[in-house]
């Protein structure tokens, strides 16, 4: 049997760094996540081994530091692989987002600095990462916001909350979900169950068996047409129909019809599509640019992108 590989192509389809790796991620900030025999590390984009694999997870490096677990706890690295905040966290495996991160102490959840200095300290059941300025957090089992203070600027009072997304929130009262703006004004209740977020002026929800997309005044602009779909991305999603994969612009037609067994949301001009079970890579028009040769594949990120081949 071949042993099955991950390396990283650039968009001519050209292995560039070659498949030596048992999982490999996405570039972001010049590095990649791998794993080596259960142990992960950090390549550059030559293929050099920077950070050796020495973590038993990690996270993609973001706003300079990465978290990864060691000897059972969390801590953050900088690009040497030095530990900037020493492993002492529950692993949440959180990312840095607007110079701050979540972490729980004690069983619950504050918000540290790079310097490793408690901003607001652990006093929550749940929390997420600041978006927008604000963080969702929850106290026995209500969910309300924070600012970067600490401060609840909109009430613990609904049931679910998630981060911010292009300036609304999906919430969750009872059984109903609804979006609301920065001041906690509820901007509509949308007729999906679930979690919902929005890119780039829309959202995907999920009307019986059937997916459609809305506008953030709560209108259906896209009906219901789909059996599963992607976010948009540089203007156009994915979609299915009768268990093949096209895309859509944002007026809901189809600009590349349906024909692949799957297609995934566009990155750096390039959609990921899979035929016959091997992965390749499509233009805005549709016409290959990479032809399906891979076991699988990533979406590109930062010029580069994963695939799994056969060895």
């Amino acid at each position: 049997m071949p042993h099955i590989s991950y390396g990283y192509i650039n968009k001519s389809g050209d292995v560039v760094i070659s498949p030596a790796f048992d999982l490999a991620y996405n570039f972001t900030e010049g590095l990649a996540d791998v794993e080596i025999k259960g142990k992960h590390g950090f390549i550059n984009k030559r293929g050099d081994l920077v950070i050796k694999p020495q973590f038993n997870e990690a996270m993609p490096f973001s706003e300079g530091l990465a978290s990864v677990e060691f000897e059972g706890k969390c801590g953050y690295i900088d690009k040497t692989g030095d530990f900037v905040i020493k492993p002492q966290y529950a692993t949440t495996f959180s990312k840095f987002s607007e110079g701050l991160v979540v972490v729980r102490k004690n069983k619950k959840f504050g918000f540290i600095n790079k310097n490793d200095e408690f901003v607001i300290e652990p006093k929550f059941d749940k929390a997420t990462r600041f978006a927008g300025g604000l963080a969702a957090v929850s106290i026995n089992d209500k969910y309300g916001y924070i600012d970067k203070t600490g401060a609840i600027v909109i009430d613990l009072k609904y049931d679910f909350a998630s981060p911010f997304a292009e300036d609304l929130a999906s919430i969750r009262i009872a059984d109903k979900w609804y979006f609301i703006n920065q001041t906690g004004m509820t901007v509509f209740r949308y007729p999906s169950h679930g979690l919902v977020y929005f890119s780039e002026g829309l959202a995907e929800v999920l009307i019986g068996d059937k997916w459609g997309f809305i506008d953030k005044n709560g209108a259906m602009v896209i009906q219901p047409l789909f059996d599963d779909v992607s976010s948009f991305s540089e203007g156009l999603a994915a979609v299915e129909i009768n268990d093949k994969w096209g895309l859509i612009n944002n007026m809901g037609e189809i600009v590349i019809k349906p024909r692949f067994d799957y297609a995934a949301s566009f990155s750096e001009g390039l959609s990921e599509i899979e035929i016959d079970g091997k992965s390749g890579f499509i233009d805005h028009n549709g016409d290959f640019v990479i032809k399906p040769q891979f076991e699988s594949a990533g979406s590109f990120s930062e010029g580069l992108a994963t695939v799994r081949l056969a060895m």
